[in-house]
């Protein structure tokens, strides 16, 4: 697990689409589907399901968004205070 796989999985839940995700993130959505089965398979969890042709969370992809946005947070504040000593 990685903070880029935390920052994928995020844009993926907040455009609710691998193919906006994948524009987002300026990579192939061929890519990112590839690192999203990675990661599943590494948490032996599925994080995501099809809902009316959108994209939406499992409850184990909710937990794991919570969580990266918090890792993301911390990593970002400490950059900041380090930026700034």
């Amino acid at each position: 697990m990685s903070l880029q796989s935390m920052e994928y999985v995020i844009a993926i839940s907040e455009e609710k689409s691998l193919s906006r995700a994948a524009e987002r993130l300026l990579i192939s959505q061929a890519a990112l589907s590839q690192h999203v089965k990675k990661l599943e398979t590494e948490l032996d969890a599925r994080l995501f399901q099809r809902q009316h042709g959108h994209l939406v969370l499992t409850d184990a992809g909710r937990v794991y968004v919570n969580g990266a946005r918090r890792v993301l947070d911390i990593y970002n504040r400490a950059l900041y205070q380090i930026y700034h000593m």
